[in-house]
């Protein structure tokens, strides 16, 4: 599957109805160019409801694309694929600190590869669990503008220690190459 041509796109890891500032950023850039075609990618689970989000609507030069993922009900085995993959980027990050999107978000597995196809100008993405596979698909950090409202590596709750460290890495490795 390939993405819609597009010049600016705006990357989320939630669906576009959970992450209100993913479709209102795509609208903005919309408006501010609007003889350029700009992409909304949000990510969303196989089967999940996408109510279209009012910012999406009635903008021309805008399109919307969501990346599917399985999940325990939708496909147990590729649930399981998902589970081995994390597994498996711990134990790399343990033995050796190599840092996968796999570490961040395994669901998200395949990402790269639909944004590896794009010619886009532009990334704006929200999050590093869509950002490092930005960065995987070839996209030139100084074409990124990197939105995360939090410091996420010390979100704190919820986050390993492991993950933590790794958002660590990456923030000391790219931030100052992209656009913030």
């Amino acid at each position: 599957m390939d993405l819609p041509i597009a010049d600016i796109c705006v990357v989320t890891p939630y669906p576009a109805h959970g992450e209100p500032r993913g479709p209102r950023h795509a609208r903005a850039w919309a408006e501010a160019f609007p003889k350029r075609k700009v992409l909304f990618l949000d990510c969303a689970a196989e089967g999940a409801p996408r109510p279209c989000p009012k910012s999406l609507q009635d903008v021309p030069n805008l399109r919307w694309h969501t990346f599917k993922f399985s999940t325990r009900q939708t496909n147990f085995v590729k649930w399981l694929t998902i589970k081995a993959r994390q597994r498996l980027a711990l134990w790399r990050f343990r033995r050796g600190g190599v840092v996968t999107s796999n570490l961040l978000a395994p669901e998200l597995h395949g990402l790269y590869k639909l944004l590896a196809g794009s010619q886009t100008a532009i990334y704006h993405a929200h999050k590093w669990e869509v950002f490092l596979p930005l960065l995987q698909s070839g996209a030139r950090p100084s074409n990124c503008v990197f939105d995360c409202m939090e410091f996420y590596s010390e979100m704190g709750e919820g986050q390993s220690a492991e993950v933590s460290e790794a958002i660590r890495k990456l923030e000391a490795c790219w931030l100052p190459q992209c656009r913030l």
